[in-house]
């Protein structure tokens, strides 16, 4: 038995053997911070973005972190009102990443662009409405404008 000639360095080995145990781990339900995994698989936390870097190339974990943020806002009965970017999360979740699929259509494309700004302007609303760090800035901003 031989191994593939990509996997004959320590490095790309161990990379492979650390993206197999996160994906498994992933499509079990498991969240495992990055310093967390680093720990787990190398003793220490000096990994820590090797291991971000794979949980960010994991296939299905943005769709998966769709379906928790969904969970989670029906847990809470969704008082910022983000359900309403979900439509759009799950567009962006089931774009293919692969280099090997096909470049989108002009309309997947605009649709893909219009989810993104659409996102993106409902997380910056949330963070300056919603999150506690926001309404601490807020409340700044206000404080500074009365002076």
């Amino acid at each position: 038995m031989q191994l593939k000639e990509e996997f004959r360095t320590y490095e790309a080995l161990r990379r492979e053997h650390d993206s197999q145990i996160v994906q498994i781990a992933m499509e079990a339900g498991l969240r495992i911070a990055p310093d967390q995994w680093s720990s787990l698989l190398y003793g220490d936390q000096s990994h820590k973005s090797h291991m971000q870097s794979i949980i960010d190339k994991t296939p299905a974990s943005f769709a998966q972190s769709v379906q928790e943020l969904t969970i989670a806002l029906q847990r809470t009965g969704d008082p910022a009102n983000l359900n309403r970017l979900r439509p759009h999360l799950e567009l962006l979740a089931n774009i293919d990443p692969s280099p090997d699929a096909p470049p989108p259509t002009w309309e997947q494309l605009e649709n893909g662009l219009v989810a993104v700004r659409t996102v993106v302007h409902g997380l910056v609303d949330y963070i300056q409405n919603h999150s506690k760090k926001g309404a601490d800035q807020q409340q700044v901003r206000d404080t500074s404008l009365a002076r």
